[in-house]
């Protein structure tokens, strides 16, 4: 069983490897209101809840698994569910934080409730997709260009759209109520990913996953979504600003916590200053690509004059 995790409103975590103050400090360099959203440290982070029937933990490789010392019984059968899921009896984690077993929860769907049976919130379309793995609920339905539709059978004779596999490959996966399906996701054949938010027909595009590990983030209405972040697989985080088709880098940062600032149109970008953890600014001047160090001011105050072009200036003053 594959296992995603997910953190409940109600858990208690530990602090990620990202300080607060940290975050409030990009924020303020770039001016916006930054949000950070997951990082890999973060799903590296231990979370335990404490309510009955909520998963316990969350291990540091992202695996799902109950704690022996809290509270570990399906709230649909009342039996006590095994400390590790497995594929006898597998439990699932809701969206929500509800842990139970996945076969009494497909009993649950199959009497026509597609909400938590605890706290009553609708069951998102990747809860129920999980649940299908071991629990087939779907109807397969071949329509006239090639495409498949999987539906839900729900109450009422309606019937609930989850996801569309296209003759090419690509899949789109649905969540909402019958009627008000919204694609939350785009799976390529290629195996990039998109993500999307909003209601149906407003979908926007959020999050883009491609196979090379990179995530490149967006912000804006529908058809409007400018490029703001990019984290890619060396651990680098580029930020953007600017409209869509139109953005441009204005500042990096790598895993060391360096900081680089950049300004220019859009394939135009120079650098024109950098920040050691430590405190220490250099400023630079010059067009893309021959930017050279004029000026740096030392944590203990100090200011260092350079002098000469890109990768051979030389210190000729100390202020």
């Amino acid at each position: 069983m594959s296992f995603r995790p997910r953190v409940a409103a109600a858990a208690t975590a530990r602090p990620s490897a990202r300080c607060c103050c940290e975050t409030d400090r990009l924020a303020t360099v770039l001016g916006i209101g930054l949000r950070l959203g997951p990082s890999a440290a973060a799903v590296q982070t231990e979370v335990v809840f404490t309510e009955p029937h909520l998963l316990a933990t969350i291990n540091k490789n992202g695996k799902r698994q109950l704690d022996e010392h809290d509270i570990a019984e399906c709230p649909i059968c009342l039996q006590q569910m095994s400390y590790v899921a497995s594929e006898d009896n597998p439990f699932s984690l809701l969206a929500c934080g509800h842990a139970m077993h996945v076969h009494c929860l497909a009993q649950h769907i199959e009497l026509g409730h597609t909400t938590c049976p605890i706290c009553i919130q609708p069951l998102k379309g990747d809860d129920i997709e999980e649940i299908n793995q071991h629990h087939p609920l779907f109807t397969r339905v071949e329509v006239g260009n090639g495409d498949t539709h999987f539906i839900l059978p729900v109450q009422g004779g309606r019937a609930r759209l989850m996801r569309v596999e296209h003759s090419n490959g690509d899949t789109v996966f649905f969540d909402g109520e019958p009627g008000f399906e919204r694609f939350v996701r785009v799976e390529y054949l290629s195996g990039n990913k998109i993500f999307y938010e909003g209601e149906k027909n407003l979908e926007r595009k959020v999050r883009m996953e491609s196979i090379n590990e990179q995530k490149t983030f967006f912000e804006g209405e529908r058809n409007a979504e400018r490029k703001v972040r990019v984290e890619l697989r060396n651990g680098n985080i580029q930020y953007y600003k600017g409209r869509k088709g139109a953005e441009r880098l204005v500042m990096m940062k790598n895993p060391n916590g360096e900081l680089f600032f950049l300004e220019g149109e859009q394939g135009a970008e120079r650098q024109v200053r950098r920040e050691l953890p430590d405190g220490e600014t250099s400023f630079y001047e010059g067009e893309q690509g021959a930017e050279h160090k004029v000026r740096t001011k030392l944590p203990n105050g100090q200011t260092q004059i350079f002098e000469g072009g890109r990768h051979a200036e030389r210190l000729v003053r100390i202020e």
